[in-house]
């Protein structure tokens, strides 16, 4: 697994950027251990990957995620903006209840299951 610093310009840093930032101001004494982030890395120009535990789900749950172009995800319109991406993956995938997607995660080698397929990297 790799961990960055988010220091880059490119689009993928400034989401991830942006994500980490949100899911600190989500933080409070009542949720306190209720999502903690154990990975997270930019895998390439446009995209980022997070790794998270929750109280209600036993393992790691991972997330790669590519910054739209234009538009945007999760039935909002950002224009292709980075940080509103970042916003949106820790408001609608890091914070939200598995529900449903736990019986569809894609398991990999590492003993994370990731909601969306791994990245594959060479």
């Amino acid at each position: 697994m790799r961990t960055c610093l988010v220091a880059q310009n490119d689009r993928g840093s400034v989401a991830l950027a942006a994500c980490l930032r949100s899911l600190r101001e989500h933080e409070t004494p009542d949720r306190d251990g209720w999502v903690q982030v154990r990975k997270y890395w930019v895998e390439g120009p446009d995209g980022f990957c997070i790794v998270w535990e929750r109280a209600d789900f036993d393992g790691k749950i991972g997330y790669y995620s590519q910054v739209p172009e234009v538009g945007g995800d999760f039935g909002v319109d950002h224009g292709g903006d980075p940080a509103h991406h970042g916003y949106d993956v820790a408001s609608f995938v890091v914070l939200e209840p598995l529900g449903s997607v736990a019986a569809r995660l894609h398991p990999d080698d590492f003993g994370i299951s990731w909601i969306t397929p791994p990245p594959v990297t060479g």
